[in-house]
């Protein structure tokens, strides 16, 4: 890994998710919690946002929701991220009628090594698609990780283009790319008949790739739960550097 690659792209996610959610990179060097309102307007629809690089905690909140927040907040401030603390904006949106759920943590990785080119398997084609074939692939409901699902999490506007894999004209994994905070995410999906032959790992590698050609900052992330999506982090040059958890509406 190059010390010096990692720490430019963790410095660039820090910046990213400070400007995004309204506060200073300097809160996630604090070793304390730090509450900011939310931009208005904000990146996208949440009560509440929860970023820790395990160094300190920037929690972004609607105004009307800060001051519950506050009075609810954990002794130690990592733990604004575990369902106790986000059980109870959860439950102050239910007193005030409002339906909200909250997220599961993701851990989100920033690149220490760029991957190199990857090796295509004979009888296969790789080719970059643009937003629109991501938007058509959104209906077929195929590789909702990859392309987004219809109507969630904003990708209709978010995406922004993906390398696919194809085996006789026919998408089998998808690198999908879309914009995460002004970062360049990468979400990874591949044909149940097809895992376990590292092919989410060259569809990622190759996003990568294309993203760091056209100057951005790749970005990668998925729940802790999700092992397979680690180690295709990690090979492909990823390493975790913060977690992330949400307050949305029920049906955001």
């Amino acid at each position: 890994m190059s010390a010096d690659l990692l720490s430019k792209h963790s410095r660039a996610v820090r910046a990213a998710y400070a400007r995004g959610l309204g506060g200073d990179p300097q809160a996630f060097a604090t070793e304390r919690l730090t509450f900011v309102d939310q931009p208005d307007p904000p990146p996208f629809p949440y009560v509440l946002v929860a970023v820790t690089f395990g160094t300190g905690t920037l929690v972004s909140v609607d105004p009307a929701y800060r001051a519950a927040a506050e009075a609810a907040a954990p002794g130690r401030h990592y733990h604004a991220l575990r369902p106790a603390f986000l059980g109870k904006v959860v439950e102050e949106g239910r007193r005030r009628g409002a339906s909200l759920v909250a997220s599961t943590p993701e851990l989100l990785f920033a690149l220490g090594q760029a991957p190199p080119a990857p090796a295509i398997p004979k009888g296969y084609e790789l080719r970059i698609e643009h937003s629109s074939w991501m938007a058509n692939e959104q209906a077929a409901r195929r590789f909702e990780n990859g392309v987004g699902e219809t109507g969630q999490g904003g990708r209709a506007v978010r995406n922004q283009f993906a390398l696919v894999l194809y085996e006789r004209d026919e998408p089998i994994a998808v690198g999908g790319v879309f914009l995460n905070h002004g970062l360049f995410e990468i979400g990874v999906d591949v044909l149940r008949a097809h895992r376990g032959e590292g092919l989410g790992r060259l569809v990622v590698s190759a996003a990568t790739l294309e993203i760091l050609r056209r100057g951005e900052i790749p970005f990668y992330g998925c729940v802790p739960t999700n092992v397979r999506s680690h180690r295709t982090a990690l090979s492909c040059g990823f390493l975790p550097v913060c977690s992330e958890a949400a307050v949305v509406a029920a049906d955001r």
